[in-house]
């Protein structure tokens, strides 16, 4: 009996128990992360889809009226301006809804 007490190869309970309870804890941490990733997945998916089904229903329109203008930004005390032409768009669901776009138009490059 006192040969077999002597052999320390094995392990104990509690140490058996301490390492279940580490992979547990792991398992958890890892599940919880892949299901909040699939969360924000789905949700930028859904994003993704409104998106495109709303610039479709813009594209439907038809444009009704055509104005040349320009934009002007600021940026970091350097004015920029933009020359194009406003489209109006009327939404057949939605009369009210203002579906203006501005369009770039391209001025053409000078050989130097």
């Amino acid at each position: 009996m006192k040969k077999f007490l002597k052999n320390r190869n094995g392990m104990t309970l509690v140490e058996g128990m301490v390492g279940m309870l580490l992979v547990a804890i792991f398992a958890l941490v890892l599940f919880s992360g892949l299901l909040t990733a699939q969360k924000v997945m789905s949700r930028g998916d859904a994003i993704e889809r409104q998106g495109q089904e709303n610039a479709g229903e813009i594209a439907a329109g038809s444009v009704t009226a055509t104005v040349p203008g320009s934009v002007r930004l600021t940026l970091n005390g350097t004015e920029i301006v933009f020359y194009g032409n406003y489209n109006s768009k009327e939404d057949p669901e939605n009369p009210a809804a203002d579906l203006t776009e501005f369009i770039v138009t391209p001025i053409p490059q000078t050989a130097p």
